[in-house]
């Protein structure tokens, strides 16, 4: 585990603080330790809040807080944030149970994950954890439940992110792996819920798919507000979170980290499994990642692991830079990820051959035959080019 001096010599001490206070959460540290720390320290009480918002971790930071020895202005400011979140929490639990009855009398086989779902299950009270919408993973049977998908949502009273038309459905199945819908309230997005057939980018992520299928392999079940809900087990919800949090999101959040460390301290993993599946998905060294990155920062120990450098995710969590990068950069980090040169080539490939198909933004811009579609690696050059544009003005 680093060391809270090491901590406060490169980030600075309120990083040092809202590190201790995750540790603390953990069981790793108690709350002499942040009552010390804080009379011992110079702590900017203005940008702890702005890191600890930055991280989306403003319930664990209260929850853990207010017993400390903080001043009356960030107290309130936690609690009210609080106060908001529990109630945000509550009316998405109550839109989830709804939700999810209703899709499961529309034959559509689906289970939540993430967000909602873990904080559910992993944390000590599911309003601990701040997400802003709700994820299900479906398994699609067939292109039709795309519409069947849209037009359940449109009568919930539902936008859907876009219309899907018949001569697009299949690209946008193959080339994409989610579809999301909102409903608004007096002008403002009430509830987000987003649909995913696969828990990783098919075009971006991984050499090869990994079916929901094996993901919906002998479930687990969880009692909230009175009523069981399916959900995934402990091994492949954890399989999902290496793939979003650390593949995808490239560990850019304490939150995405924690919730590594909630589900190891809070379930029972078989690490024979995990690796197992990451090295057929060839994805050893994301989960290396996230083993080497809850032990640095939280002490939390988890399955062995080979020994990775975690500094660039290190830094890009507390170094309290923009952690905007070009989709191109990104892209070139997740593929030096993936552990073989073979597995590599691969997701070159895949992402090449996507150049060469229209995402939905693309195919608003232009609509083009199927037989033309090779076209549309120039469309996405001038869209990138009007869309870099647009954020340098």
């Amino acid at each position: 585990m680093v060391t809270l001096n090491d901590i406060t010599r490169r980030y600075g001490t309120e990083h040092a603080l809202v590190l201790l206070i995750c540790r603390t959460f953990l069981g790793n540290a108690d709350i002499s330790e942040i009552n010390s720390f804080i009379q011992s320290n110079t702590i900017n009480w203005d940008y702890f809040y702005h890191v600890v918002n930055r991280n989306s971790i403003r319930p664990v930071c209260y929850h853990v807080l207010s017993k400390a020895n903080i001043p009356a202005h960030l107290h309130d400011k936690l609690q009210n944030d609080n106060k908001r979140i529990s109630i945000k929490s509550i009316e998405h639990l109550k839109e989830f149970l709804q939700v999810s009855n209703a899709l499961k009398q529309q034959d559509i086989q689906l289970i939540p994950y993430k967000g909602l779902a873990l904080s559910a299950t992993y944390y000590p009270n599911f309003h601990l954890r701040e997400f802003s919408d709700v994820d299900f993973l479906i398994i699609l049977k067939d292109e039709m439940d795309i519409n069947k998908l849209s037009s359940f949502f449109k009568d919930k009273g539902y936008d859907p992110m876009y219309e899907v038309p018949e001569n697009f459905r299949s690209t946008f199945i193959n080339y994409s792996c989610e579809y999301f819908f909102n409903k608004y309230e007096n002008g403002e997005r009430k509830y987000h819920i987003d649909v995913h057939w696969l828990a990783h980018h098919p075009s971006f992520d991984l050499p090869e798919d990994l079916p929901n299928e094996v993901l919906f392999s002998d479930p687990a079940t969880i009692n909230i507000s009175g009523k069981e809900i399916q959900v995934l087990n402990t091994d492949n919800h954890l399989i999902t979170l290496i793939l979003h949090h650390g593949l995808r999101e490239s560990w850019a959040s304490l939150k995405y980290v924690l919730d590594i460390a909630m589900i190891v301290k809070n379930g029972t993993i078989n690490w024979d499994y995990q690796r197992q599946m990451s090295t057929t998905y060839q994805y050893n060294r994301v989960l290396d990642t996230g083993i080497e990155l809850i032990d640095d920062l939280f002490g939390i120990k988890a399955g062995t692991g080979n020994n990775v450098s975690t500094d660039y995710y290190t830094n890009l969590i507390l170094s309290g830079k923009p952690r905007r990068r070009s989709f191109f950069r990104k892209q070139a980090r997740k593929i030096l990820l993936i552990d073989k040169p073979s597995g590599r080539l691969r997701v070159l490939l895949k992402t090449i051959k996507y150049s060469f198909y229209p995402s939905k933004l693309d195919y608003d811009m232009i609509k083009l035959p199927k037989s033309f579609f090779f076209l549309y690696i120039f469309v996405k050059i001038i869209r990138f080019g009007f869309t870099r544009k647009k954020e340098y003005q």
